[in-house]
């Protein structure tokens, strides 16, 4: 469906019948401490039931992620965690433009949006929640580590050299998008290798 394809497209980079009734995190167990941070199995199970949902899969089914899932949150708790320092934030009326806006592209109104996806087993929390963090690491992207990112005249020669010799001659407006191409692509280079100094720095404890 249209609106399932929009959602995935919204959440890159990358739930039940209805939201699930998770109970307080009070009575779930910790499986990590990021910076003094708990990640709970609470948080495990939402976000893979977001992911299954993704996929199509009807919860309850079977998948082993591994440690996927929980270096996923770790990453996302440290970048949530420096933007904070840096205060980077992203507050509810952002939120609630984004949904105007995928109910928008999918004609139909924000209600109907959160009912199809709640039949289509997704948590409308846990997507809020993953809706939130990719606005916040667009704005760190932004902010922090595009302007760290350039291209030089060197590789930029070179860069539309090789798009040249596979086809042929390139125009202004061509080697112009291989410069936004390349640029960009430098650009989720940086944001891993960001993350890793985050690690670094930080203190991790993973919990088995």
């Amino acid at each position: 469906m249209r609106f399932i394809q929009s959602i995935i497209l919204l959440v890159i980079m990358s739930l039940g019948v209805c939201e699930p009734a998770f109970a307080s995190t009070h009575n779930y167990k910790i499986k990590a401490v990021v910076n003094g941070e708990a990640i709970t199995d609470l948080d495990l199970r939402r976000r893979e039931h977001l992911l299954l949902a993704l996929r199509g899969v009807a919860p309850g089914t079977k998948v082993d992620f591994g440690d996927q899932v929980l270096n996923m949150l770790i990453d996302e708790k440290l970048l949530e965690q420096d933007a904070k320092s840096k205060r980077i934030s992203v507050d509810d009326e952002e939120i609630a433009h984004h949904w105007k806006d995928l109910a928008a592209r999918n004609k139909v109104s924000v209600f109907e949006l959160k009912a199809q996806m709640r039949a289509s087993y997704f948590d409308i929390h846990e997507f809020e929640n993953q809706l939130r963090h990719h606005i916040l690491q667009a704005k760190v992207l932004k902010l922090i580590l595009e302007p760290q990112v350039n291209i030089s005249e060197m590789e930029l020669e070179e860069l539309i050299q090789a798009e040249q010799n596979k086809d042929g001659k390139k125009t202004k407006s061509d080697a112009l998008a291989v410069k936004q191409s390349a640029a960009q692509k430098k650009l989720i280079l940086r944001l891993r290798s960001y993350i890793q100094e985050l690690r670094e720095a930080a203190y991790i404890d993973i919990r088995r």
